[in-house]
Parts: structure tokens; C-alpha cells; sequence
């Protein structure tokens, strides 16, 4: 098993998401590695120290983290059955680690494991990690009731893994526009299916004009629409930023809140940027104005200015996780491999079989730098905006504004399999959601699926009668199949809740 992230060694190895254990057989003269274990990218653990596999169980310690995870492996190979559970040992009345120096783990029985820790370092590490260094401790797994808790004298309970699950679900949006060429019967199917679904909206309008058009339209119910601006505004240019406020005055009472779009110049004049939003806050009866990660800035530099804005009413961020996935998967494949876009590369690429363990690497980093950026966001106390969708470099065109569903079709097998998984997935999109009700309050967690690359045809049974006086409904079976991918997802995404 790799000690840090990626197998990589020191600041590099502590970015969580990373966890590779490797496969080796004995040879005649060498080990051989066959396989590679990938542990779950929402495993936040900063490093590795231990493993114990047990039948189908498989146990992993982390003396960074100072936690364990247990998982299943899948029946007929290497690689794992589900996500697994993360459990964190005791700490003290303060919240503070105790078991600092966690350094193997071995099963004893099917709800239990033995963990030994290490002789803590007196230089470097708090005396509070004596009371537990060089010792060894038995410990129960929650939930598995093999032997009766009277059996077990010596077991010591681990404290509670996780936070309770939110008492509360947030309202979620998605994408409400007309995308398909047509006339306002498609505008009334999308009515009809948000309301099916119990789904809030989130709409594109670059004019007033166009935004009174499709406001009748949309729920206002669980939530009042969100409305995407053009994307050409720039409110750090005096026009820009009236055109905000004029919407903002203009819809008061009838939407959430605006979405801009960051722009590249902007990585370089954050106190500008943060001035401008200023200007544009502070008036509790306007919507939220909501400024997007869009031109690939570094995350470091966008949370600046979220932070500048931590006493300014009406104004925020907005977290798209599709941008800042798909920007950090090229940065990091660039370090490997100069010279070398990974944009360049597509499925099809004859350099790819050599190269895809490098551009999964990359791709993998996006999950815990989502998780990071919406933990720092989420702290300034603010309502914090999030668009939704996934995807892959390697897709052609567009890579993202996808289905959590998506895979990416290879011509080669790779961990099994002729396809790749996206940058987040569904196990992915649930430590969003988790992370985001966690961190801003389930009240300041908005959240919008921003899915529209899905194309197909699905009849449009109880909505026929809307489309009465169409020759050919094909657009309406596009239109109707996009719509059903969009409540595939919010299922997903209730579903991700509960399950967490």
C-alpha cells in the first residue's frame, strides 16, 4: 500500500483522494505487480499507514487522519464492492486526536479489529499523544452484531463516524430552458416534469425581455428560480455591472439570485472583483448576485474573494463543479507530462493506454478539491451557489455538463473495464452534497443540477396531450428524454442523502 495520496511523497502525497494499494504476485526472480486497488476518491485520508484484508473485508488505517475505513472487496477481483465507511477513533473532551500514531490493523473477527499504534515523536507531536503511543487497542465496528456486546469486555466503541445525517434535504434546482427547437409546448413539458419531480428551476436569459418570457413557466415552488446571465457580463466593467442591478431591481420578489460569470482577467484583480460584488450587495429586498467559478482561475485566488465578501448582504459564489474539475485535471496533467494538453488527447488517441493511469490521476484530484473549496466557502458564512453536472477530458467538444451516470467509452479495458468513469460520478456527487450541507447549513446550500448534454428520444406518454397540434413530435421526445435525465440525477441526488 502507497503511504501518501497517488503514491506520491510529501505535499503532494497529503491530497486526499488518492489511495492506491498495489497487487503483487510472487515471479521466479522478481514480484510482480498484476492490479491496483483504488481506494474511493471521497476517502479524505491524508495518508495511508496500514491495510488487513479478511475474506471479502477489507480495513485501512490513516495515522494522519487518525481514522479507519473499512470496505468490501467485489467477489472475482481486486477491485471494491461499494464505497465503504470511514470511522474516526476517540479523541478527547476538546475534539482533539488522541491516537496519533495509528500504525497497523489486523481483523480479529468480522465486527472487530486490532489497531497497534507507534511511540509518539516528543519533539513534533502534543503530549496528549502518549496517553495512547506503543499501545494496543481492540475496536468494534458499529452496526455488526456477530458477537453480542456482553462477549466483548475488552472492545472499545469507536466514536460516532461521521455527523448525523442532516435533518433536512435542500431544495434542489435544475436546469429549466427550451434547449430544442420548437414552440412553448416544450416550455409546459418542462413545467410538467419539475413539477413531477418536485424540482426547483434554475433558467438562462441574457434580456429582461427573454427572462418575463419563461418565468411564468417555472415553479416557484420548493424554491424561487435561480436565473443564469449572458455570459459576456463583466461586472467589472460599469455596464456590466448596471445590467446586474438591473435585473436585480427589476425581478426582486420573483428570483433567488443572478449567476455571472467570472472572467480571466479577474485572477489578477481580486480586490477589484471583490469591490465590484460589494457594490452590487447590501440590499436585503434584491435577489442574490452570485459570481461563477468559469475562466479556470486558481481555486486559492476565487476563495479571496469569497472571503472578501463575508460581511456584504446579497452577493456570493458560485461553485460549478464541471469548470473546476475538468481546469485542475488539465493543470495536473500538464506537470506530468510538458509539452503534453491533455485536452489534445480523446479516446480514440493510440497514445492513451500508455498514458490513462496519469490523466485518472489528474482526473481524481477534482473530487477532494471540490470538497476542500466548498469546506473554505462554506465557512464565510454565506449562501453558497452550486452548479452541478459531470464529465471527463477526454470527451470531445464540451467535457462537461453531463450525467453523473456518464462513462467514457475507451477502446481498450482499463481496471476491468472499456470505459472510464467521469470526474465525479454518483458516489461522487453524494460527498458534494454531504460536504455541502455540512459546511454552509442546509438554508445556504443551493444547489443547481446544470445537466444538458444528453441526447435521446423518449416517448411522452401522460404528456401527449400537449403536443396535440405537432406532426412530429421527435423534438418533443428529445426535449422529454433530456427532462428525464435531469430527474434521474435529483433522484440520485435524494438518494445521495440517505446514503452518505
Amino acid at each position: 500500500m502507497c503511504e501518501g495520496n497517488l503514491c506520491k511523497a510529501g505535499t503532494a502525497g497529503r491530497t486526499p483522494g488518492g489511495g492506491r494499494i498495489q497487487i503483487f504476485v510472487e515471479g521466479a526472480d522478481r514480484w510482480i505487480r498484476t492490479d491496483t486497488i483504488r481506494l474511493p476518491r471521497s476517502l479524505d485520508f491524508g495518508d495511508y499507514s496500514s491495510l488487513s484484508v479478511s475474506e471479502d473485508r477489507i480495513a485501512v488505517v490513516s495515522q494522519d487522519s487518525s481514522a479507519l475505513w473499512v470496505g468490501r472487496l467485489a467477489a472475482s477481483s481486486w477491485q471494491l464492492a461499494d464505497e465503504g465507511t470511514v470511522y474516526r477513533f476517540p479523541r478527547d473532551k476538546t475534539g482533539k486526536t488522541l491516537y496519533c500514531n495509528v500504525e497497523g490493523v489486523s481483523w480479529v473477527a468480522q465486527d472487530r479489529l486490532v489497531i497497534v499504534s507507534d511511540r509518539a515523536k516528543v519533539r513534533t507531536q502534543h503530549k496528549r499523544c502518549r496517553a495512547k503511543d506503543e499501545s494496543i487497542g481492540v475496536f468494534s465496528i458499529p452496526g455488526v452484531s456477530e458477537v453480542p456486546p456482553s462477549a466483548r469486555p475488552h472492545a472499545v466503541p469507536v466514536d460516532q463516524p461521521r455527523a448525523a445525517a442532516p435533518s433536512a434535504i435542500p431544495a434542489l434546482r435544475g436546469l429549466f430552458q427550451q434547449r430544442i427547437s420548437g414552440d412553448d409546448a416544450l416550455l409546459r413539458l418542462a413545467q410538467l416534469r419539475f413539477a413531477q419531480a418536485g424540482l426547483a428551476a434554475e433558467v438562462y436569459a441574457g434580456t429582461p425581455d427573454e427572462l418575463d418570457r419563461i418565468l411564468p413557466f417555472t415553479p416557484t415552488q420548493p424554491k424561487l428560480p435561480v436565473v443564469h446571465l449572458d455570459r459576456r457580463i463583466d461586472v467589472l466593467d460599469e455596464r456590466g455591472a448596471a445590467v446586474v442591478a438591473d435585473f436585480a431591481t427589476r425581478f426582486a420578489g420573483r428570483v433567488a439570485g443572478f449567476v455571472v460569470h467570472d472572467k480571466p482577467a479577474m485572477a489578477a484583480r481580486v480586490p477589484d472583483v471583490v469591490a465590484a460584488l460589494r457594490a452590487l450587495g447590501g440590499r436585503k429586498e434584491r435577489p442574490y448576485v452570485f459570481l461563477e467559478y468559469a475562466a479556470g482561475m486558481e481555486v486559492e485566488r476565487f476563495a479571496e474573494i469569497g472571503e472578501g465578501l463575508r460581511d456584504v448582504e446579497g452577493v456570493s459564489l458560485c461553485i460549478d463543479s464541471g469548470h473546476v474539475g475538468i481546469k485542475l485535471a488539465k493543470v495536473l496533467f500538464a506537470k506530468r507530462h510538458d509539452g503534453l494538453a491533455l485536452g489534445t488527447l480523446s479516446p480514440a488517441d493510440p497514445r492513451l493506454p500508455a498514458l490513462i493511469d496519469d490523466v485518472q490521476d489528474a482526473v481524481e484530484a477534482a473530487l477532494p478539491t471540490i470538497l476542500e473549496l466548498t469546506r473554505t466557502l462554506g465557512s464565510v458564512g454565506k449562501t453558497v451557489h452550486f452548479h452541478l453536472h459531470d464529465g471527463h477530458p477526454l470527451i470531445p467538444g464540451l467535457s462537461d455538463h453531463f450525467s453523473f451516470f456518464t462513462r467514457v467509452p475507451i477502446p481498450f479495458a482499463h481496471d476491468g473495464r472499456f470505459s472510464l468513469p467521469p470526474l465525479y460520478g454518483p458516489a461522487g456527487l453524494a460527498q458534494i452534497l454531504r460536504t455541502a450541507v455540512e459546511s454552509c447549513g442546509v438554508d445556504r446550500a443551493s444547489l443547481t443540477l446544470e445537466i444538458h448534454q444528453a441526447e435521446g428520444r423518449l416517448p411522452l406518454g401522460d404528456a401527449e396531450g400537449l403536443f396535440g397540434h405537432w406532426r412530429d413530435v421527435t423534438n418533443a421526445e428529445r426535449m422529454n428524454y433530456w427532462l428525464s435525465v435531469i430527474a434521474q440525477n435529483h433522484e440520485l441526488a435524494i438518494a445521495s442523502f440517505a446514503s452518505v
